[in-house]
């Protein structure tokens, strides 16, 4: 039998750590993406813009 987490057990877990509960199943969440990523992410484009022959269009 597998066992299932509750909320309760949720809100006794260290604060340090990223965990996600899901139908009472603990998954461990990597870090969020360091600032340099979410730059990139927001904006795809901003890196090959300087590079594009069209950027100036």
């Amino acid at each position: 039998m597998e066992f299932h987490y509750t909320y309760r057990d949720y809100r006794e877990w260290p604060d340090d750590e990223r965990w996600e509960l899901i139908d009472g199943v603990a998954y461990n969440m990597r870090p969020a993406p360091r600032t340099g990523h979410q730059d990139i992410a927001g904006n795809p484009t901003a890196s090959s813009a300087s590079r594009s022959p069209l950027s100036s269009v």
